[in-house]
């Protein structure tokens, strides 16, 4: 698979810079990469192949139009494109929450941890692409891993609880085989997706929808530790 990653920096230095550290990522990786460099956020604008990107790395200060006004542009059209801001002052730090970036890093950007952002991004975007497939009453169903919030088990029946609910008389360890580590078994009959999850207590585990899961005694340490691994 070829990742299309975009840079948009209005100094030209920089945007060799960062360009040259995808390129030594990619390298290492082994991965295969397409990169598109825009001076301006209205020239990312007006290109079409911006639509196709599968990551963006995105300055802050710019002209007339700056990156945190281009995410917001991007989130009203309701694109996902996963962005990564770059600054030379944390003082935006609260717009990258606002437009749910996926990370916010400081220059001079340290490679190191470019790399991992990036990794992170890769994950994301490979989770996009993958769905699994489930039976219910004569009906296969589609469905994106993204989209799947949460996994509950109720007597003899597991429902997958995502953009629609599908209930099936299906064994619930069957189905947490077919998972990655993006989930985690919160409760004996419940398995949560990690991307879902906006608050953990030591009782209960919240998500983004407000859903609220009750919390098995002992697991709090573990979800955490597998939060840290995941995201």
């Amino acid at each position: 698979m070829v990742y299309k990653i975009g840079i948009c920096d209005d100094q030209v230095v920089e945007q060799r810079y960062l360009q040259s550290l995808v390129e030594k990522w990619a390298k290492s990786e082994n991965h295969q990469v397409e990169i598109e460099v825009y001076a301006s956020a209205e020239s990312f604008l007006f290109r079409e192949e911006t639509l196709t990107l599968d990551l963006l790395l995105l300055d802050i200060e710019m002209g007339a139009m700056d990156g945190v006004s281009l995410a917001k542009h991007l989130r009203q059209a309701q694109q996902e494109l996963p962005i990564i801001f770059i600054s030379g002052y944390s003082d935006y730090l609260a717009d990258g929450y606002d437009v749910s970036a996926l990370h916010y890093l400081l220059k001079p950007v340290n490679p190191e941890k470019l790399f991992e952002v990036l990794n992170r991004g890769i994950k994301q975007v490979v989770l996009e692409e993958q769905v699994l497939l489930f039976e219910s009453s004569g009906t296969t169903h589609s469905v994106r891993i993204k989209n799947i919030r949460y996994i509950e088990v109720q007597s003899n029946y597991v429902t997958v609880h995502a953009n629609e609910s599908i209930r099936m008389k299906r064994p619930l360890k069957e189905i947490e085989e077919l998972l990655d580590a993006s989930f985690f078994r919160i409760q004996r009959s419940y398995i949560v997706q990690l991307n879902w999850i906006k608050k953990i207590t030591r009782k209960e585990v919240i998500l983004n929808d407000e859903t609220k899961l009750p919390l098995a005694r002992g697991k709090y340490e573990a979800l955490n530790q597998q939060m840290i691994r995941y995201l």
